[in-house]
């Protein structure tokens, strides 16, 4: 594949912390920004000169599919707006507007690289580049059934989808612009309810699996190297289990909860859920189980426990997983969870990789009311990192944006009426953070209430407003997906009830 070469000039001020992985196929090396509390971006200087392929063929088939799309994307201003435009003609029209510098440049794609329903490997449902979602494209691709799980990955300037539909067949497709072609991936069948990992390599889709019968069906593997085929898996005593070129290396008994997703920071560690435990009995997320413990795991240089977090009895971490980045900028990772008990619910706790406990939120004041943490990202007011989260998803569905002071984390900004989760499903995935209007700022991408709309909710000096929406076509049945493209333009999608893959594509010049 034909890379463009990309050469980019950053002016930083504040702190931040630079990463790199490199892929050997394309010799593309790509440089990512952890956010930090304080990353402010002056000036990005974007010079691309790229390749032109002519005569690209498209489909298995040899045919090309023109989307299913309204004639014109919808976008609702001002909450309750009525849809228009739902009459499945099709079109090809573009913009002129010409894009603004793009804040971040994080590629979590490409070749070797995996696409998960959590977005980031940390956990943080953060999308780097600039979107144009209240003007972009729609398409709609049919199923043939309605999608649980969804994931994708960039490809260049096309994007890679794949769908897990509720009885675990998978269908994936590429799409370049506004045309889609179906591609084959393996394996075409998964068993119902397990989430996918996405990895897209020598032009081949496929979905990461661990031994038949050996791993917990409520989860998925995780790439340990993108460079490598080290896998790591959660088995179904609870084990974790190592793998390199299909073989089993290494195996640790550290009871991982059945549903945990394995979380990476790309420099071998894994940090996960532990010890279920039906000491507090929600049952929201799928079962009756809880973590009491997340447990911190090395690779360097074997596999070994670290460092072990224990949530105080008789309080459990509600959830599958954390969200570990750098909140408070000290170029270490902390680790967010969200603690419950019957007498108080829910509230955020942050913990550092030692183990010991660094600041927590307000609880919700009554039992058996949930906070699902989004992520955290520079939305305060001096671009300082927040923690977003949306408190009972199921009720008033209330989200919440929490900035760090001292050992606490307190309050700065709300807003009611959206929602990120199903009651009894284990997606926890229905919302993602980042810039999808492309006007510089960091917005919440959520449902409302009746997962019918899409909402920018935006941090604002006094609080936090909807800023934009845009309809569906249906009800969404499936987590939030997002790619970035080479050149920093954002990709969103989600299934829907009604067996369509609607895909949000930016117009040209946007």
């Amino acid at each position: 594949m034909l890379y463009p070469q990309i050469k980019l000039q950053v002016l930083l001020t504040g702190k931040f912390q630079l990463s790199s992985m490199t892929i050997l196929k394309t010799g593309m090396k790509i440089n990512m920004l952890t956010i930090g509390e304080v990353c402010k971006i002056e000036s990005i200087r974007i010079l691309l000169a790229a390749g032109i392929a002519a005569g690209l063929l498209w489909g298995c088939t040899g045919t090309d599919q023109k989307a299913t799309h309204p004639e014109e994307p919808v976008v609702i201003l001002n909450k309750g707006q009525e849809e228009r435009g739902e009459d499945n003609t099709s079109g090809n029209e573009t913009g002129n507007i010409s894009p603004e510098p793009v804040l971040e440049l994080e590629t979590p794609g490409g070749e070797n690289s995996a696409g998960y329903t959590y977005h980031w490997p940390d956990g943080n449902r953060y999308v780097s580049g600039r979107g144009s979602l209240p003007g972009a494209f729609p398409v709609d691709i049919p199923l043939g059934g309605t999608a649980e799980w969804l994931v994708s990955l960039p490809d260049g300037e096309s994007s890679i989808w794949a769908a897990v539909l509720e009885d675990g067949r998978t269908r994936a497709f590429k799409l370049e612009d506004t045309r889609y072609r179906e591609i084959s991936v393996a394996p075409t069948r998964i068993q119902p309810g397990q989430p996918p990992a996405l990895i897209f390599k020598d032009g081949v889709a496929k979905l990461l699996t661990p031994p038949a019968g050996q791993a917990s069906p409520y989860s998925h593997p995780v790439m340990l190297d993108p460079l490598s085929s080290s896998l790591a898996f959660i088995a179904a005593d609870g084990d974790l289990v190592f793998l390199e070129a299909g073989q089993e290396i290494a195996r640790l008994a550290v009871n991982a909860l059945p549903d945990a997703r394995l979380i990476t920071d790309g420099n071998g560690n894994i940090l996960f859920l532990s010890d279920p435990s039906e000491r507090y009995d929600h049952g929201v997320l799928g079962d009756g189980l809880e973590a009491e413990s997340a447990t911190l795991v090395s690779i360097n240089p074997a596999p070994q426990v670290i460092a072990k977090i224990s949530a105080a009895s008789p309080a459990v971490f509600e959830g599958i997983a954390p969200i570990w980045v750098d909140l408070n900028a000290d170029g270490e990772r902390e680790i967010i969870l969200t603690q419950s008990d019957r007498e108080n619910g829910a509230r955020l706790v942050v913990y550092n990789q030692a183990g010991d406990q660094l600041s927590s939120g307000p609880a919700v004041g009554k039992g058996y009311r949930w906070r699902n943490q989004l992520g955290a990202v520079p939305t305060g007011a001096e671009g300082e990192m927040e923690v977003v989260d949306v408190l009972t998803p199921h009720l008033t569905g209330r989200v919440e944006f929490f900035r760090l002071d001292g050992d606490r984390l307190v309050l700065s900004a709300q807003l009611e009426g959206y929602t990120s989760h199903v009651i009894g499903s284990r997606n926890l995935d229905m919302g993602l953070l980042g810039d999808f209007d492309g006007e510089g700022k960091i917005e919440a991408l959520l449902p409302n209430q009746e997962r019918t709309e899409l909402a920018g909710i935006r941090r604002t000096e006094d609080g936090a407003q909807a800023v934009w929406g845009i309809p569906v076509g249906g009800i969404i049945s499936t987590n939030l997906a997002a790619v970035t493209l080479e050149d920093g333009r954002i990709v969103a999608g989600v299934g829907r009830q009604d067996g369509v893959l609607r895909i949000w594509i930016p117009r040209a010049g946007e």
